[in-house]
């Protein structure tokens, strides 16, 4: 699993911080969808 994310850094060269952001975003974007649905 760290390899995947590891891999995913690497070929997207951001940092560990905006990968976070970017999950937590998708989290949230799911979530607006339930609550809209």
């Amino acid at each position: 699993n760290n390899r995947i994310i590891q891999s995913l850094k690497n070929g997207l060269k951001l940092p560990e911080q905006d990968l976070k952001n970017i999950a937590k975003c998708k989290k949230e974007k799911i979530r607006e969808k339930f609550k809209c649905n």
